[in-house]
């Protein structure tokens, strides 16, 4: 089974497209919730991938796990921390990680920006501001109205999971030793870029996509992880 992890300022219902058309293909996928994860208490990104590999391997003996964006992130930390656990992973639209301190500094300054307005002003005014950040303009997608009702544990995940909390990935890529995808939109430069860094000529481009891959090209993403998931059957 795939399992999905969905983006920051997203929710499961997000792979809906691509989990029914796997379905047609004869796939099974399932999604989790990452923001139940912060409902309670405080976690850090290596805590939240523990627990992520903990609950999906409680349910599969052979997942393969496949995370965009944020869920990427938590997903490099579920997979290069317990390898064991998993035949695969695919990771969509992914930042392996800052190299510079100074780098990271100034992410969680930004991002503990972000956390202060999901609390201090109208959920309506965050989205905007969201969706008008510049590798996301430009880049419709369908919004959920019970995203609102999870703002404390999203304005929890910008400090406990910002990129500015996390390693570096590109060396533990590098010695991964399950077959692994990096995969981002044509139209998404940076992200391209990025992964060119992780994944060299290996780097899957998806036609026609920006940022938000799973919401702008669906059906061609589950192309993509269905020959992924099969070939994992193959070996």
């Amino acid at each position: 089974m795939i399992w999905f992890l969905h983006g920051n300022m997203g929710l499961p219902g997000d792979w809906g497209p691509v989990s029914k058309a796997l379905q047609g293909m004869g796939v099974a996928s399932r999604s989790l919730n990452l923001w139940k994860l912060l409902a309670c208490c405080p976690k850090t990104l290596t805590e939240a991938g523990d627990l992520i590999a903990a609950e999906i391997s409680s349910q599969d003996h052979r997942p393969v796990l496949c995370g965009y964006s944020l869920g990427g992130r938590l997903g490099l930390h579920a997979v290069c921390r317990h390898p064991e656990l998993w035949a695969g992973a695919v990771f969509v639209s992914t930042h392996p990680g800052l190299q510079s301190d100074d780098e990271r500094s100034i992410r969680r300054a930004s991002d503990a920006e972000w956390a202060v307005k999901c609390l201090e002003i109208p959920w309506n005014d965050v989205m905007t501001s969201w969706h008008e950040q510049g590798v996301l303009r430009g880049n419709k997608r369908e919004e959920q109205p019970a995203l609102s009702s999870w703002k404390r544990s999203i304005a929890r995940g910008f400090v406990d999971w910002s990129l500015g909390m996390q390693e570096d990935f590109r060396q533990n890529l590098r010695q991964l030793e399950i077959p692994w995808l990096w995969v981002c939109g044509e139209k998404d430069p940076k992200f391209s870029r990025l992964g060119r860094e992780v994944a060299g000529d290996g780097l899957v481009l998806v036609p026609g996509s920006g940022h938000r891959v799973p919401a702008e090209q669906p059906i061609l993403l589950a192309d993509i992880l269905c020959e992924f998931y099969k070939k994992l059957g193959d070996e």
